[in-house]
């Protein structure tokens, strides 16, 4: 007992600290259960919504809508709901492969979507339809290739509002105001920024 009397009497000599001490010890009990939440992760799969089980692109755009692209086809998730936009052979709105393989938003919140083997898309978001761009032969201010690489960083904007696109055979530059192209061949290696994986 008389070890519990010394005890308190050195706490009160330094009265901040045992303020602080009483302080977490009356708040610690709260602060633990304020941090207990019921869900921490929702799973999904194609029971419950994905296209697919197997996701190549994760994007999140500006207006909190997380895109998934896989092999099967693009996907919209809203938080609750999904909506699917798969390739309809004759409708030249819907989005040209379903093999999708990035997805880039530039800073007039245009969504470009690179497929597997079918060129690049541009979603309209109001209108929900895709405008294709492919490579044409005969047309050297076309995309320099259908297949836009499997990567991170293939599709960016640079600080002069160009979007620039790398695809399997040739560097695309994009020009907003009007979506001429400008191609660029050659080996461009350790010039660009290219996250492969």
């Amino acid at each position: 007992m008389s070890d519990i009397i010394i005890m308190i009497k050195k706490f009160w000599k330094y009265p901040w600290y045992s303020l602080t001490l009483l302080l977490t010890a009356a708040l610690l009990p709260v602060s633990i259960q304020g941090q207990q939440t019921s869900t921490l992760f929702n799973h999904y799969n194609i029971q419950n919504g994905l296209i697919m089980n197997n996701v190549e692109y994760i994007y999140i755009d500006t207006e909190g809508f997380v895109w998934l692209g896989t092999y099967a086809g693009l996907q919209r998730f809203d938080g609750y709901e999904f909506r699917n936009y798969t390739y309809e052979p004759g409708n030249p709105s819907s989005i040209s492969d379903n093999f999708i393989t990035t997805i880039f938003e530039d800073d007039s919140a245009n969504l470009w979507i690179g497929t597997k083997e079918n060129g690049l898309n541009l979603f309209n978001k109001e209108q929900e339809n895709f405008h294709t761009f492919r490579h044409d032969p005969g047309n050297s201010k076309s995309l320099t290739n259908n297949s836009i690489p499997r990567a991170q960083n293939v599709i960016t904007q640079d600080g002069d509002g160009f979007v620039w696109v790398n695809t399997d055979n040739g560097l695309n530059r994009i020009d907003l105001s009007d979506f001429s192209f400008e191609s660029y061949y050659g080996d461009f290696s350790g010039q660009l920024v290219y996250d492969e994986y």
